[in-house]
């Protein structure tokens, strides 16, 4: 036999059902979406207190009652019609719920709940994009390490090649070092512990350690200072004389004595000294060379490695067609012709 309920334990009940089917109105009242308003919600069945008359979510609830007033209202209450009146709704072609309670298809679903579905659609394609993407970047990485990797053959074939079938590289005694490292690097499966691209930069980091030493051992480092040569300053004069020759007219060098000057112990520059004894010819006379032998000067006093020029006093010839000048100077800085290589020509 069942044990009856006390009065206390059925109005608890009561009141959770209460409590539960008014938190299910107004989670599906809040999560509905309807072209009109809900303007109120009508409800039939077992009485039970605290529902009719009151609101969920500030829309009244009411109790469904079909029969006008004083007009065969059930003398027990609409309750036991609930069955009659879903029977009518039936046959006026609506009341069909196709949901299935054991599949919890009428459970209310929240915002997110809704979401659920594009958010995963959304991680899958983010996920089959990211896929493809990294497909096609170990492609690339692929192919840039195939690249690389006849880049470094072809470095091996001109530093070293093979000198066991007769081919020889353009290092005729490659040193030990630079030897493994090419012969590792053009292998297929990479025997050390740098990537293609490390390697190809230890082969430049060597070809510069070597240069380096075999400038030092050269004394190409700019240690030693080498003296200035009196025949790039002669070679220079002469340049000038053959670019100027429509200014400067016929000049004939009848001697030159050139002298390195070391710098003094104070400071400066290097020097050379030309001393020259030269001619000027012209048909027009003393005075025409005279022009010439000015225009000589004013052009080796605008070059940047002329220091100083004195010129004395000239002669003229006997024949009066030209004049000459004996200890012609030149002071020259040869160091700007380096420094100045753009214009070195001159």
């Amino acid at each position: 036999p069942v044990a009856a309920l006390s009065a206390d334990e059925l109005a608890r009940r009561l009141e959770n059902a209460v409590a539960r089917i008014r938190r299910e109105l107004g989670r599906t009242l809040s999560g509905a979406r309807t072209a009109n308003p809900i303007k109120a919600v009508y409800v039939c069945g077992w009485e039970v207190p605290n529902l009719i008359g009151t609101q969920v979510l500030d829309i009244p609830v009411y109790e469904l009652d079909a029969f006008v007033e004083d007009s065969g209202q059930p003398v027990q209450g609409a309750g036991p019609l609930v069955v009659a009146y879903g029977v009518a709704l039936r046959l006026l072609g609506g009341g069909t719920i196709r949901a299935s309670l054991r599949r919890e298809e009428l459970k209310y679903t929240g915002t997110f709940e809704r979401l659920e579905a594009p958010l995963a659609m959304a991680v899958m394609l983010a996920v089959m994009w990211l896929l493809v993407f990294n497909l096609f970047e170990n492609e690339r990485l692929r192919t840039a390490d195939t690249n690389m990797l006849l880049w470094l053959t072809s470095n091996k074939n001109f530093l070293v090649n093979d000198p066991k079938a007769g081919k020889r590289g353009n290092l005729e005694k490659p040193w030990p070092e630079i030897q493994k490292l090419v012969e590792d690097s053009s292998k297929r499966d990479n025997p050390t512990q740098w990537t293609r691209l490390e390697q190809l930069q230890q082969i430049e980091r060597q070809l510069a350690l070597r240069q380096t030493k075999l400038n030092q051992e050269l004394g190409n480092t700019g240690e030693v200072k080498q003296p200035q040569s009196v025949l790039e300053a002669l070679t220079l004069f002469t340049c000038l004389v053959e670019e100027r020759k429509e200014a400067v007219g016929r000049i004939a060098i009848r001697s030159v004595n050139g002298t390195y000057e070391p710098a003094r112990a104070g400071g400066g520059e290097d020097k050379v000294r030309l001393v020259l004894n030269l001619a000027f010819h012209s048909e027009e006379g003393a005075i025409a060379a005279t022009r010439s032998f000015e225009a000589l000067k004013t052009a080796l006093e605008a070059q940047p490695w002329v220091v100083e020029v004195v010129a004395k006093n000239s002669k003229e010839f006997p024949d009066g067609k030209g004049i000459y000048s004996d200890g012609y100077v030149v002071l020259c800085d040869m160091s700007k012709v380096v420094r100045d290589a753009g214009k070195a020509k001159q």
